[in-house]
Parts: C-alpha cells; sequence; structure tokens
C-alpha cells in the first residue's frame, strides 16, 4: 500500500491501505487488527455509491448549459491519502488525480477529491460523501471552462488532515487538504 492510517472505531483497531494503482482508479482495504491473529484478513472498501452520487451531482449542475461535466475515474488514485480523524471519527480518502471532462474530452484538470467514510468505513452524508474545494456551482454551471489560472491542476488531497476534535470549549472537526497546484501552481491548503 502507498498509504497507511491506524483507525479505531468501538474500540476495535483497523488498518486502512491505500492502494492508489489498484485496478486503474485505486482502491482502499481495511484489515481488522486482533491480537491472536498474525496474518491480515483485509476487505475492499467499497465506495460506489459515493462515486454515482458525486456523478448525478456534477451532471445535474450542468444541465441548463450546452455542454455537460463528467469525472474521468481511470488513473484518479483513490487511496493515495488517507486521514482518520481520530477514534469513533470519520475519515477522509483522497484521489488528487481526479480528472474532469467535458463533454466527455479530458481538459487537462486534475480536480482530485477526498471522499469522507464515517467511523464504521461507510459512505457518509450521501450525496455529500465527497468532498472538492476546487469546484463549485458558478464554475460549473458558467458557459466558460474553470478558470484555468486557479483550477487548473489543483490536485486537492494529495494531503489531508483533521483537525483536533476539540477547540477551545468548541467541539469542531475540521478536514484540511493540500492542493499542491491551485492558484496558478502556488498551492494553497482548504
Amino acid at each position: 500500500g502507498a498509504s497507511l492510517e491506524l483507525h479505531q472505531s468501538q474500540s476495535e483497531w483497523t488498518l486502512l491501505i491505500g492502494a492508489p494503482t489498484d485496478r486503474s482508479e485505486g482502491s482502499l482495504y481495511k484489515c481488522p487488527l486482533k491480537p491472536s491473529r498474525t496474518e491480515l484478513d483485509c476487505q475492499k472498501v467499497d465506495v460506489s455509491s459515493c462515486v454515482e452520487s458525486r456523478n448525478r451531482q456534477i451532471a445535474k449542475q450542468g444541465q441548463n448549459v450546452d455542454y455537460y461535466w463528467s469525472f474521468n475515474e481511470t488513473g484518479k488514485m483513490f487511496g493515495y491519502t488517507i486521514s482518520s480523524s481520530g477514534p469513533d471519527g470519520d475519515v477522509a480518502v483522497c484521489s488528487p488525480r481526479l480528472w474532469l471532462e467535458k463533454n466527455n474530452k479530458k481538459i487537462n484538470t486534475q480536480v482530485g477529491e477526498c471522499m469522507i467514510l464515517d467511523s464504521s468505513l461507510r459512505i457518509k452524508n450521501d450525496p455529500e460523501c465527497s468532498f472538492n474545494p476546487c469546484l463549485d456551482k458558478t464554475t460549473l454551471s458558467s458557459t466558460s471552462d474553470p478558470s484555468l489560472k486557479n483550477y487548473l491542476f489543483c490536485n486537492a488531497g494529495f494531503s489531508a488532515a483533521w483537525s483536533p476534535r476539540t477547540i477551545g470549549d468548541d467541539d469542531l472537526t475540521a478536514l484540511y487538504m493540500g492542493l499542491p497546484n491551485m492558484l496558478q501552481y502556488a498551492g494553497n491548503i482548504v
């Protein structure tokens, strides 16, 4: 695996393994850690409902214009980055090389994304299971391409980390994502 993360849910520990080149788009595997076992018993985590929901959402945003947006999943490197927010918290699994397409043609825009899973590693809050700060409704519903100077090769999810669960008196959890090529390759953190 290219990335590893320990995650605790209901007092049980799981090793999460990101395999970004598995099956051309990447995969996430969960391996329960049990003291009595010397070998890992790993299973692939199914995120297909989030992918379908995200694709429906992006198609709906562009339906009032003379073109449509879609995503190219090939080579997206799902599992490149994994970040757990802590015991019984959410998990972000990122695909920094997700391509945005216009009318089924690559427009050389790698937007990237992170999918959010709950503590049991199920898709969280469908249809908002996918987070991508490089796309917004005004960009996708306008009649021009995304602003290349700000969004070209945004690569959201090359890195990700959660804020602490408690900040001062507030119980907050926020996901921070590295966007290495946003803002004309200057990079940004969101």
